[in-house]
């Protein structure tokens, strides 16, 4: 009995990891600009909408999928099983970005009453700026406020807004998430990264512009620092996930011809993460428009064996962390056996001592781990919430 239940859960498995990377290439090539292989494009037909709904969970790329979709009948087939799914995702992006705005104009009055600067960071600059509502998806509000500002925005968004903090898991860069229903979770930053500051913690400062927007303004970074924050939150902030979709999209849209390049490459040739930072640029430079308005970098073109081997990393490591057995318990990106997937395959000698050594110092919790017994705390609480409001089972 049990021999033949193992064997059925193998065989399930097996199944749900040849659908799920079916999927994946089909969309990575879409965004890569590219034709997948015809096998890809049946694998991923056959797949069931859960799989769909699982890589474009932990690629978050749906919004902008959907607006390719429209734009290209070719796109539209290959795309066609989850076409339900993307229009869902793009009209939640839409509702979501219009929920942000009406919260950025009452952090910009928060702000003008306190006379503290506050500077929009990643999907809210972006907003500001101008970029499309709904063409991508958000799931908080990120800024950063200048010197003792910090604790006068927190506290008056929750004694004035109705803003309620949400302690755990809470990083050092940024104060605790203030959440309320019906809106964004808002970050308030003290820094940018949580080893404390930093030359782009400085740079981010410089040449901002301000957005009228509510009965206040709110800063937003200069085309170079919004890039350069882009590839520093894709790289070191989300270590653990590298190589999302979703990030090789925002570098292909902040690569705008208002970049100062020269500056770009400085940084990039300076950090300790130069090849993983290369591989997001390389990537971005074969995004076709649909979609984005961004322009392609124009100071060089990065070569053709440059892009495809920025691509096959890309797709060894999202292809890579489709192994971890598929959970309805808590979100894909939360599984601690997809983040461990994910750095063993980015190849990265520093990541995989790391896990080795948190491996040896804590045995036990490995092994669960490994087995999907052990969650962090952030997942084990998610889980109980859903688990929460769920309707009982009849």
């Amino acid at each position: 009995m049990l021999v033949t239940r193992g064997r059925r859960r193998t065989a399930r498995w097996l199944q749900e990891s040849a659908w799920a990377r079916g999927v994946y290439d089909v969309v990575a090539a879409v965004v890569a600009g590219s034709v997948p292989a015809a096998p890809r494009v049946a694998v991923a037909a056959q797949a069931p909408l859960e799989t769909w709904q699982r890589v474009l969970a932990l690629e978050s790329c749906g919004a902008w999928l959907d607006g390719a979709r429209r734009q290209s009948p070719a796109t539209a087939a290959l795309l066609a099983p989850a076409e339900p799914l993307l229009r869902a995702t793009s009209a939640q992006a839409l509702r979501t970005a219009i929920t942000a705005m009406q919260q950025l104009a009452e952090i910009a009055g928060v702000a003008a009453a306190s006379n503290v600067r506050v500077l929009a960071l990643k999907g809210a600059a972006r907003l500001l700026a101008g970029e499309t509502p709904g063409s991508r998806s958000m799931s908080d509000i990120d800024v950063l406020v200048s010197g003792d500002g910090v604790s006068t925005i927190f506290e008056t968004l929750q004694s004035a807004h109705g803003y309620m903090p949400d302690t755990p898991g809470t990083p050092t860069r940024h104060l605790p998430s203030l959440g309320r229903p019906s809106s964004l979770p808002v970050e308030i930053h003290r820094r940018l990264n949580d080893e404390g500051s930093s030359a782009i913690e400085e740079r981010v400062w410089v040449g901002t512009r301000p957005v009228s927007v509510g009965r206040g303004s709110i800063e937003i970074p200069d085309a170079t620092a919004l890039l350069v924050h882009a590839l520093e939150h894709a790289v070191v902030v989300h270590r653990a996930a590298r190589f999302r979709l979703r990030d090789v999209l925002d570098v292909s849209a902040l690569a705008t011809r208002a970049v100062d390049w020269m500056e770009v490459e400085r940084y990039v040739a300076g950090h300790a993460d130069r090849g993983a930072l290369r591989t997001l640029l390389a990537a971005a430079q074969s995004v076709p428009d649909a979609g984005r308005e961004g322009v392609r970098r124009p100071d060089r073109r990065i070569d053709a064996r440059e892009q495809q081997r920025a691509w096959r990393r890309i797709r060894r490591v999202g292809r890579t962390r489709l192994l971890a057995p598929a959970r309805t318990d808590i979100a894909p990106a939360s599984d601690p056996r997809v983040v461990l997937l994910s750095q063993l395959a980015q190849g990265s000698p520093r990541s995989i001592l790391r896990l080795a050594a948190r491996a040896i110092a804590m045995p036990i919790r490995a092994l669960r781990l490994v087995s999907g017994a052990w969650l962090p705390a952030e997942a084990e609480r998610g889980r109980n919430d859903e688990e929460a409001v769920a309707p009982p089972v009849r």
